[in-house]
């Protein structure tokens, strides 16, 4: 494959063709145990999420064809490259998750109840997170000709989907917020990545911070203004 995994400085970092292209802080155990209260909150969504949380165990792309037609007698490359998303995503998502052996809510309190069964690979980053927004980003180019930040920055419906998607695993108790951030973040640079081999432009990415602590020293809760500075400091060719 092209795409590839390794470390850089302790940190996992995607490459193409052996260039790194995007790299990712992890947080330290103290920011999980101040991001529970996060997934305590968002336990409150549970009554309204549930079908959704459900679903989307299994099936990801199918909620994309709420924002227009995905069906395969008028769309199906479309729908070829948005799985070719899907399945680059898992590619890089699983090596990073090794690296990463985070824990999850479950792990840290009880109190949890996960709704859903728990995973028993690292929460961070978040898999479902990657995997939709880098379905979101391949759609809102195909879409629009915009890349990412352009559809961040503009509230593009892509976006808004792929990011209650990443919340729901919240609501299911299963993820924490930094979680979805990460996996974001990762899922537009790996969008942009596929999009950049079909069309041989450049893709740019840099490093991942964690998100810094409200001036309350409390984390922040995932929402898509966070995104609007995807980092832009490096710049691969496939």
């Amino acid at each position: 494959s092209a795409v590839s995994v390794g470390t850089a400085d302790g940190q996992p970092e995607m490459r193409i063709h052996g260039q790194p292209l995007a790299r990712l802080a992890r947080p330290d155990a103290g920011y999980f145990e101040k991001d529970l209260e996060w997934v305590r909150a968002y336990a409150d969504l549970r009554g309204d999420r549930i079908e959704e949380i459900h679903l989307q165990l299994d099936d990801l792309l199918s909620f994309f064809g709420a924002l227009g037609y995905l069906g395969t007698s008028r769309r199906k490359y479309t729908l070829l490259m948005l799985d070719m998303a899907r399945r680059l995503a898992i590619h890089v998502e699983v090596i990073f998750k090794y690296m990463c052996r985070a824990p999850r809510p479950i792990d840290m309190a009880f109190e949890v109840q996960p709704m859903i069964q728990t995973p028993d690979h690292s929460s961070y980053p978040s898999g479902h997170s990657m995997e939709s927004f880098a379905i979101a980003t391949v759609l809102h180019r195909l879409s629009t000709g915009e890349g990412p930040r352009e559809g961040l920055r503009d509230g593009a419906l892509p976006f808004a989907l792929a990011h209650r998607i990443a919340v729901n695993r919240t609501v299911a108790g299963v993820h924490f917020p930094v979680d979805s951030f990460a996996g974001a973040s990762i899922g537009c640079i790996v969008g942009d990545a596929l999009h950049a081999f079909a069309t041989g432009a450049a893709v740019t990415g840099g490093d991942i911070a964690v998100p810094a602590l409200d001036a309350n020293g409390q984390t922040r809760d995932f929402l898509l203004p966070l995104l609007e500075t995807l980092p832009e400091d490096r710049s691969v060719t496939p």
